[in-house]
């Protein structure tokens, strides 16, 4: 993972640097493939644009309104009710009482 993030050298940070970068893509609905695809094309050593590099990650990821729609239960009421009553009809549930 290190190579693919181009991080030359073991750090201690690294593991939560990791878990913030997926944490992050996994909140802003990021493909991965093309988020290493830019954080591979950056020249983090050489003459680095951080904003034109975060400008393109932006681009990337999907917005607020994009993620709350894809988030947004399709489900209505009575499909859910019908639902719970299959599920209790075939008892699929343990014992435990659920209520709704």
């Amino acid at each position: 993972m290190r190579k693919k993030l181009g991080l030359l050298t073991p750090d201690s940070d690294d593991a939560d640097l990791f878990s913030k970068l997926f944490e992050t893509m996994r909140e802003t609905h990021s493909d991965f493939t093309t988020t290493f695809l830019l954080l591979q094309s950056a020249d983090f050593l050489g003459d680095f644009n951080s904003d034109g590099t975060v400008d393109q990650m932006l681009t990337n990821c999907l917005s607020i309104e994009e993620v709350k729609k894809t988030l947004k239960p399709t489900y209505s009421k009575s499909d859910c009710a019908a639902l719970l009553k299959i599920v209790h009809q075939f008892n699929l549930i343990s014992d435990k009482k659920t209520s709704y």
